[in-house]
């Protein structure tokens, strides 16, 4: 049995590793970790250039059809740049969640727009007992709108849609939509960005996932944080 990396992983981390040394010098990064939301219009569209946006999502939708080792050394190698902005929000975790629960066609809405460099996103699930067991949310969406606040939600000032986990259901949530606000939000790391997001009356989508899929969100948002090694 082998355990070290294929010669297509190797040239993966080398690659990504001359990159990020090239688009992310420490000069840079300073700069962005200095802005109001770390995040840079032209890191973005290089990344997706590089197919970096949808390394490990379906080719249907536009991503590289590549396996969970290889998102792991690409966000080595980021961490090991400390690369500022959403990157790690829109992709280990807001791309999985969409990734592991959504139907075909909401993958078509969302997941597609991130493989493609156009959409970035990020899960908003923490609440006021800061607490990651899904069973302890007290958020639910009555009515198809959302009150309550979020917690910790990193980029959320970036990001086109906001995976908003309640006690019923995960929604894709407009950051412009009517009753929403995101303030900025004192935090440690400043190449990731924290906000609260504050839900009143916000329009909710229909969508109610089943016990089985709320787990998956459960799972995938931990196997996120996990996976990023070097942030």
């Amino acid at each position: 049995m082998e355990f070290g990396l294929s010669e297509s992983q190797e040239i993966l981390k080398d690659s990504a590793r001359k990159f990020f040394a090239g688009e992310c010098p420490m000069e840079e990064v300073r700069r962005l970790m200095e802005t109001e939301t770390a995040y840079d219009e032209k890191l973005w569209a290089k990344l997706a250039e590089q197919g970096y946006t949808g390394i490990i999502f379906p080719e249907e939708f536009g991503g590289g059809g590549l396996g969970k080792v290889e998102l792991i050394l690409l966000m080595e190698e980021a961490g090991r740049a400390l690369v500022p902005g959403p990157f790690f929000s829109t992709v280990p975790l807001a791309g999985a969640v969409i990734d592991a629960v959504a139907s075909a066609e909401h993958k078509k809405k969302y997941l597609e727009p991130i493989c493609e460099g156009k959409a970035r996103s990020t899960v908003a699930i923490l609440e006021a007992g800061a607490n990651w067991n899904l069973d302890a949310l007290k958020i639910s969406a009555t009515g198809s709108k959302i009150n309550g606040e979020k917690l910790f939600v990193t980029d959320a000032a970036v990001a086109n849609f906001i995976l908003v986990v309640t006690q019923d259901g995960v929604y894709a949530v407009d950051p412009k939509a009517p009753g929403i606000s995101i303030a900025p939000m004192a935090g440690m790391d400043l190449t990731r960005k924290i906000y609260p997001v504050v839900m009143s009356a916000t329009a909710a989508g229909t969508h109610r996932l089943s016990e089985t899929e709320i787990n998956a969100v459960a799972e995938q948002v931990v196997a996120g944080r996990m996976e990023n090694p070097g942030g």
